[in-house]
């Protein structure tokens, strides 16, 4: 099995990878030919994944590390967490959110320690899906999305909030701050959504498709 993934991405997208398949996150250098979870090819002969894009070989978020669906639900005291790679947009919203009594903290990046610490994550970028977001849903923290199509099976109101935009985000943060508990039910349903971005069996389905040539040209 071969998984070349950053330490931090490793922690989130973590699971059994099998023989004969090398799955590679991000930039993280690879060797030979790899199924690709970032927003770039790296090497010549990589399969693209991605929410969105060209060049991609499947359309799709990230997995999601097969431990986070057994974390528990987020204690009393687990923060809002701001997610978003423009430092002014994020600094804004935790200042909506702090206005409103919210106890916040942002990250350009998920990371396995943040999200352990949320009830709550919020994306922030409205330019595709979050690749990240099954993990958010599989580790049981509500889900807060821009509004973004495809949502790759996620439903507003039911596995998770969406918001058209940075102040309706913040309302729908700010209430779940402050009703943490009456979101459960929406928590438990986003981990069901999840279940097929497990990462063991969506790796398992991608090295089928590999050793089928499915989109790879040896079909």
């Amino acid at each position: 099995m071969t998984l070349a993934a950053s330490a931090d991405d490793r922690l989130l997208v973590a699971g059994a990878v099998p023989d004969g398949l090398t799955v590679a996150f991000a930039r993280e250098p690879a060797d030979g030919a790899a199924v690709r979870f970032g927003d770039a090819l790296v090497g010549p002969s990589d399969l693209l994944v991605a929410p969105a894009g060209e060049r991609v070989w499947r359309r799709s978020p990230w997995p999601a590390a097969d431990d986070l669906f057994s974390l528990p639900l987020p204690g009393a005291g687990a923060t809002t967490l701001v997610v978003e790679p423009v430092a002014s947009h994020r600094d804004e919203a935790a200042a909506m959110l702090r206005d409103r009594g919210v106890d916040v903290a942002v990250a350009e990046r998920l990371s396995r320690a943040e999200l352990e610490r949320a009830a709550t994550v919020v994306f922030l970028d409205d330019t595709a899906f979050p690749p990240l977001a099954p993990a958010v849903a599989a580790a049981g923290r509500l889900l807060i999305l821009p509004a973004v199509e495809p949502l790759f099976g996620w439903q507003d109101g039911i596995d998770c909030l969406v918001g058209p935009d940075l102040a309706r985000l913040a309302e729908l943060a700010a209430l779940a701050g402050r009703r943490p508990r009456a979101f459960d039910p929406i928590r438990a349903m986003g981990r069901l959504t999840a279940r097929p971005y497990r990462a063991s069996d969506l790796y398992s389905r991608l090295a089928l498709d590999v050793s089928l040539g499915v989109g790879t040209g040896g079909a």
